[in-house]
């Protein structure tokens, strides 16, 4: 490898790890100010004032509640009764918590 080829992996590379810290560190002050405005409940519990959690399975799949991964499950594990459930749904009209 030539000296010049060797000098620009040696700088992409740097640039790579420049990024990769510059987004840690967003990550990083992200989390740093939900904790901040977390609240003691009790003696050993905190409260946060987070809209969404999301969750990623072990497929990659990402739910944005604990209904989405039951759901995913159930299509992927059992689709007889994924289809029973859609039919139901769709027969239950606009209103679909129950």
């Amino acid at each position: 490898m030539e000296e010049a080829d060797r000098l620009a992996r040696i700088s992409l590379g740097i640039e790579k790890a420049e990024y990769l810290a510059g987004q840690f560190m967003d990550a990083m002050r992200s989390i740093a100010r939900i904790g901040m405005e977390g609240k003691r409940v009790g003696s050993c519990k905190m409260e946060y004032q987070v809209k969404n959690e999301i969750c990623v399975d072990g497929d990659g799949y990402v739910h944005e509640d604990g209904r989405g991964e039951y759901l995913y499950a159930m299509e992927k594990y059992s689709p007889e009764t994924y289809a029973e459930y859609q039919k139901l749904l769709n027969a239950s009209g606009d209103d679909t918590t129950e």
